[in-house]
């Protein structure tokens, strides 16, 4: 096995761990009752705002016919809203809901307390040269 490959089979431990403390801990604490697909899609609809079924469906990587069902749920749960383009009465468009904001904004604050521990056991230097990988990793993996 060559070093890299045991490195990120080392990285890919770690950040398997990470993933389960953050499934342990709830990270996502919302006071709706939503699936993790459910709580995925309002946390995409959350950054993205309004968008078309089309767009969302690819976001989540699901068939459009699996994320109107989706949606369908999310409707139903208060979350989200749909309509038809003003332009374009065929393209379906999804945004939050009052409550789906709701559900969203305890998402992301529960997502920052997260990261905010996690920073908090690195020192200052340690917690900038961290930020600087994964920024350095993020423009690389946009452009491959």
């Amino acid at each position: 096995m060559k070093p890299i490959d045991t490195k990120a089979l080392t990285l890919s431990a770690y950040l398997w761990k990470l993933n389960q403390q953050q499934l342990q801990g709830g990270m996502c604490k919302t006071e709706s009752d939503l699936t993790g697909v459910e709580t995925r899609t309002v946390e995409l609809l959350g950054r993205l705002g309004a968008c078309r079924m089309t767009e969302l469906a690819d976001q989540i990587g699901l068939a459009v016919s699996s994320a109107t069902a989706l949606v369908d749920r999310l409707e139903t749960k208060g979350q989200v809203i749909r309509s038809r383009d003003d332009e374009d009465r065929r393209v379906v468009m999804v945004q939050l809901s009052p409550d789906g904001q709701t559900a969203y904004n305890q998402c992301a604050d529960s997502y920052i307390r997260f990261c905010r521990d996690m920073l908090s056991k690195l020192n200052d230097k340690e917690q900038d040269r961290l930020l600087t990988l994964f920024k350095k990793i993020v423009a690389e993996s946009k452009e491959g």
